[in-house]
């Protein structure tokens, strides 16, 4: 890295390399493991049979640092620098692992900040008028369904009171 009393610009080759070791425990969220596919291409771009498709899940049964090694090299950019990193990046399934002669430097999880009461509240006060396109929808939607009983309900209300004018006429 750029600490180093030797770093260069243009010479990679002496940067630090990167292992990781217990890749066998790493994680995916929700049904990723059945969902989340990979493709490759078998030989030639336009091979007849297609792109070889797999499952996280297949991936990780035959090669468990596999997931991981692609999931660091697309994060980097597709140039001379993704190869020159990706070479100096180890991936071990398990904790045995060649590197052990090597001074490792474990990085510690952070602990999380206490949680204490909350500075702001996420409802809105009754004043806002800082509605949302939904909000404003069903309101209006509200306000329609309202007037049209309410004009439903006059109308009863008139032929109910004109029926009974005509009745009180018809005896009278």
């Amino acid at each position: 890295g750029k600490y180093r009393v030797d770093y260069r610009c243009m010479d990679n080759n002496r940067s630090d390399s990167v292992i990781v070791v217990n890749a066998i425990h790493a994680r995916f969220v929700g049904h990723t493991w059945d969902t989340k596919i990979y493709r490759s291409w078998r030989t030639r771009k336009h091979d007849p049979l297609g792109a070889k498709i797999v499952t996280a899940k297949h991936l990780m049964f035959h090669n468990p640092a596999l997931p991981l090694n692609l999931c660091i090299r697309r994060m980097l950019p597709s140039t001379l620098v993704r190869t020159v990193m990706t070479r100096r990046l180890y991936i071990y399934p398990g904790a045995i692992h060649p590197h052990w002669n090597i001074p490792q430097v474990v990085v510690p999880r952070p602990t999380p900040p206490p949680v204490s009461d909350p500075v702001f509240t996420v409802t809105r006060p009754l004043n806002d008028t800082s509605a949302t396109v939904r909000e404003r929808r069903t309101a209006g939607t509200r306000m329609r369904l309202l007037q049209t009983a309410q004009s439903n309900r006059r109308r009863k209300e008139a032929t109910s009171k004109r029926k009974a004018d005509l009745k009180a006429a018809a005896q009278a």
